[in-house]
């Protein structure tokens, strides 16, 4: 629902907040009062081109935002138009583009005006309306439709890919050959370059490593010089230490200490000597490391960069290497399935078509009857529902909506209707009868009223009164017949501000109603004549609409 309008700069309106309702919001005042230029605020927020000269004068920009609440919460959307020609947009405090803007609304508003945007006038919508004005049982054949095409799209794709050149899958069969046998000869563990890297790193500093164990070593057991040897004197320490329980039990645990601490030097000791005599051919074992990671690390480059990466190309390259192996088998296997899969595509296509065919006969019916309610007696609805040249996502049926305006007319394709008017009486009878497959929220129409009077006019408004039920309806209408329906009625007028013109747009009680509804009727002054008319339409009016919400 579009709970409140705010236009600023534009055109005649200085600013204006417009609150509105839900059920039939309908906008009225005299020609030239500006009526029109609250839709073309509304214009600026579905997409259309900003004209400049809209902006009023003596500023430099035009704003317009709306709120809309929606099941989902609520969103405001925002446009402002400067006098270089430049555009910025918002949705919700955050900045957004035209296109974001208009992609938004146009799952919201829908506008029914002299060429105005209109969802119905795009062919490519006409095959969904019909789907769901043919209801879940047609939805159920659709959805088992989708589902069968996914699944042949899906085939298809497996099958082009198996369905190469004789020397592509020897080629790439050599390939896949040659990568398994390089990986698996290779033998790659994962985190041995890792631990190769460490070796490498102990292995270059052998000749540091190795002083520094002899130095340790001579530190601890006596040098070629007969130096002192720490591991001597640690023993002679220790036995020096014994038998001291007893006597004096601190000195004893430090001999116990002591005895430990020997113990740890003789196996370091030891550890050192194994050391020295197994790093005597360290030139060799680099050799062995520098070509064992050249190895890895260029397997590793070719498949992915790391052992991992490697290892898990091994095992995808066999799968292929098999299916390619098997692929004649495969082929026959997938063909099959497609096979299979088209027909049963060809079968659901032919249900699906058969089901749109009745549904379009009651369509052609339902919205013909509209016209009828709406002073188009004469006018012809048609549904093409014709096989297309291929099946589509939605089936093989290409649809189309056909109008004949006038008695004798041939029908000739919706989108090409060019009369205002009768653009949007089409469309409210077409609104009418595919309202619960409508899930445009808004309407909005302009016009609406061209061409009709009388009886008519007041059929107008019942059907218009009638689709608010269901959605939020804004008009502009010059008849007092369909004013009188409004749920909520706006009266817009232009007055005098300083030096200027501006447009305003005021909410009319009950009072303020019968007032601009008798004002519609004479045309010129008012008198008690035209607002005993007046009532009596509003009267009629509310009853009809309290007779119809009981049904």
């Amino acid at each position: 629902m579009l709970k409140e309008l705010h236009i600023k700069n534009f055109a005649l309106i200085d600013e204006l907040f417009l609150g509105l309702d839900k059920g039939l919001n309908v906008l009225t005042g005299e020609t030239g009062a500006g009526k029109t230029l609250v839709l073309e605020g509304m214009n600026l927020l579905i997409g259309k081109r900003a004209d400049t000269l809209l902006i009023g004068k003596g500023n430099a920009e035009a704003l317009v935002e709306a709120s809309i609440e929606l099941p989902e919460g609520e969103h405001v959307i925002g446009r402002t138009v400067s006098a270089d020609g430049k555009n910025k947009c918002h949705i919700d405090g955050k900045l957004a583009t035209v296109t974001m803007i208009a992609g938004l609304m146009d799952s919201i508003v829908d506008f029914h005006g002299q060429h105005e945007h209109q969802a119905l006038l795009k062919q490519s919508h006409h095959i969904d309306y019909l789907d769901e004005f043919a209801g879940s049982g047609l939805a159920e054949v659709k959805k088992e439709y989708k589902e069968i095409h996914l699944r042949l799209n899906t085939l298809k794709k497996t099958l082009e890919d198996l369905k190469m050149s004789e020397e592509e899958r020897a080629a790439k069969m050599d390939l896949l050959h040659f990568q398994i046998d390089e990986i698996e000869k290779a033998d790659l563990k994962e985190g041995e370059d890792l631990d190769l890297e460490k070796d490498r790193l102990k292995v270059q500093n052998a000749e540091r490593l190795k002083q520094a164990m002899i130095d340790a070593r001579n530190a601890l057991s006596g040098g070629d010089q007969g130096e002192p040897a720490s591991l001597d004197g640690l023993r002679v320490a220790a036995e020096s230490m014994k038998g001291l329980e007893g006597i004096d039990d601190e000195l004893a645990k430090s001999g116990e200490r002591l005895q430990e601490i020997l113990m740890e030097t003789e196996e370091i000791n030891r550890d050192i000597g194994g050391y020295l005599q197994e790093n005597e051919y360290e030139t060799e074992r680099l050799n062995e490391i520098e070509d064992r990671l050249h190895e890895i690390k260029d397997i590793m480059k070719k498949h992915g960069g790391s052992i991992a990466a490697a290892i898990d190309h091994k095992d995808i390259a066999k799968v292929e290497l098999e299916l390619l192996t098997k692929r004649d088998a495969k082929i026959d296997g997938i063909e099959g399935e497609i096979e299979e899969g088209e027909k049963e595509l060809r079968k659901t296509a032919k249900r699906l078509s058969d089901i749109r065919r009745c549904s379009s006969a009651d369509l052609k019916a339902a919205v013909e009857k509209e016209f009828k309610d709406i002073g188009l007696k004469d006018c012809v609805f048609e549904v093409v529902c014709e096989e297309a040249d291929d099946y589509k996502v939605d089936g093989m049926d290409r649809v189309e909506f056909l109008i004949g305006p006038n008695a004798g007319e041939s029908t000739k394709p919706l989108v090409r209707i060019a009369s205002g008017g009768e653009v949007s009486r089409i469309m409210l009878a077409l609104k009418i009868a595919l309202t619960k497959a409508d899930p445009v929220p808004i309407l909005i129409f302009d016009e609406i009223d061209a061409g009709v009077g009388g009886k008519t006019a007041a059929r107008v408004g019942a059907k218009l009164a009638y689709l608010s039920r269901g959605h939020q309806v804004i008009a502009i209408t010059h008849l007092p017949q369909i004013a009188a329906f409004a749920d909520s009625h706006y009266h817009v007028s232009k007055n005098k501000k300083a030096d200027r013109t501006i447009t305003t747009v005021k909410g009319l009680d009950k009072a303020g109603r019968l007032s601009e509804l008798a004002r519609m009727l004479s045309g010129i002054g008012i008198s008690d004549i035209t607002r005993s008319h007046a009532n009596e339409l509003m009267e009629d009016a509310h009853n009809l609409k309290l007779e119809k919400s009981k049904r």
